[in-house]
């Protein structure tokens, strides 16, 4: 009687240890961060200036959550990080933009204090 090779033996070992490896948990504290984020460009009025980015960061933050609920957690962490990002870009522009509102302001006051100087020292000659 001739043995036949066991090759398929090792295969079926190791195939637990490749499932486990694609096995990949779903992306709670990454969603989480994503809608922190979100909250947090919303209190710095970025939708007023970041519309797009903001609803694509609420867009994906939604896709993200569905991917989970699917279990498709490698495409919810991927949407989830974009989300963080798009948070984070549309924050970064409306702080930007208070931040050129707060120099022009003072550039303002600057010209409104020459022009008082001025005014004053016309006035002592």
């Amino acid at each position: 009687m001739k043995k036949k090779p066991l090759l398929g033996v090792p295969f079926l070992a190791l195939a637990p240890l490749a499932l486990a490896c694609a096995t990949v948990p779903p992306p709670i504290s990454t969603v989480s961060a994503a809608e922190q984020a979100l909250r947090e460009a919303t209190e710095a009025d970025a939708e007023s200036h970041a519309r797009l980015e903001m609803h694509l960061a609420r867009e994906h933050v939604e896709q993200a959550r569905a991917a989970m609920d699917q279990e498709r957690n490698a495409e919810a962490r991927e949407l989830a990080e974009k989300a963080l990002v798009e948070a984070e870009l549309a924050e970064a522009k409306a702080n930007s933009a208070r931040a050129e509102r707060n120099l022009e302001e003072i550039r303002d006051h600057v010209a409104t204090l020459r022009r008082e100087i001025d005014r004053a020292s016309g006035a002592s000659r």
